[in-house]
């Protein structure tokens, strides 16, 4: 079941469709003052009936009276005189048709809404990403340098000791006490040496 509202003439019609907007209009072709073609593209033009399907009640079945009406902006056009039954089943094909795409128009528009909410949500984890990389690129820097700056401050004083050592090996008249002192030296300077290498090897 429907609302009706009538309009006897084009002006008419034009000024109910100022007051609101309606799911379907039937439009005569022949009406006082502006005619049903004229007054189809000024609907057309009005806020909100853009998509508002517009059915032609004609006498006219000539192509280019029917051309005429779909160029004006119909949708369909139903013959006089016409069929209750024929014309309440257009009614509600339209009406249904225009329900489907405004629900398929709120669909997109959720869906729009959602890409663009989870754009903006993958930019930030991308800015964090971005930051936290930042981050790591300037922790690995100064991993390097520490490891370069530990290699070089130990491998300094290594070398002297590493010679000192050699010249307490060669040293024939150490006591047997003094000489395992001189053995834990040499092995623990040899571990500190191997570890000074490794650690220049990675800053490499």
């Amino acid at each position: 079941q429907y609302d009706v509202e009538t309009a006897l003439s084009g002006n008419e019609a034009l000024w109910w469709a100022d007051e609101q907007i309606f799911d379907i209009v039937l439009l005569d072709i022949m009406m006082p003052g502006i005619d049903g073609y004229d007054t189809c593209r000024q609907l057309k033009k009005k806020p909100g009936y853009a998509d508002i399907p517009i059915i032609f009640l004609t006498a006219k079945t000539d192509v280019e009276s029917l051309d005429h009406a779909f160029s004006a902006g119909g949708a369909d056009y139903v013959t006089k005189p016409f069929r209750p039954k024929e014309l309440m089943a257009r009614v509600q094909t339209h009406v249904e048709l225009l329900s489907r795409k405004k629900a398929l128009d709120d669909l997109n528009r959720h869906l729009e809404d959602k890409v663009a909410q989870q754009t903006k949500e993958l930019r930030g984890a991308n800015k964090n990403l971005t930051i936290a990389k930042r981050e790591l690129e300037e922790l690995d820097r100064s991993k390097t340098d520490f490891l370069r700056m530990a290699s070089h401050e130990i491998r300094t004083p290594l070398n002297g000791i590493v010679g000192g050592v050699e010249l307490m090996k060669m040293t024939e008249s150490i006591p047997e006490e003094i000489q395992e002192y001189v053995d834990m030296l040499d092995v623990s300077v040899n571990r500190l040496e191997r570890f000074s290498l490794q650690a220049l090897q990675i800053t490499q």
